[in-house]
């Protein structure tokens, strides 16, 4: 089936994170605002990243992401962080 994710609601989701800090990572984000459409739902945050002027990837901390909370599958991500 196919998937509609709203990116607005995504966007505003990590500038509300950002608005009583300078910087959050990807994972605060979405334990915030938990994942309701799985995998396609990160990969939509991941699109949206070019939107903040300040971020950074870090290879060598790995974040664990809850993508299916009924079945409690995760995946691994690279720390993501974010910041205006």
């Amino acid at each position: 089936s196919n998937v509609i994710i709203d990116k607005k609601v995504l966007e505003h989701n990590i500038r509300q994170t950002l608005k009583n800090q300078t910087q959050t990572t990807l994972c605060d984000v979405i334990s915030q605002y938990p994942l309701k459409q799985g995998l396609p739902e990160l990969f939509a945050y991941f699109s949206l990243l070019n939107k903040f002027p300040h971020k950074s990837v870090s290879d060598k901390k790995q974040q664990g992401v809850v993508f299916d909370y009924e079945s409690n599958k995760r995946i691994q991500i690279p720390e993501i962080i974010i910041s205006l």
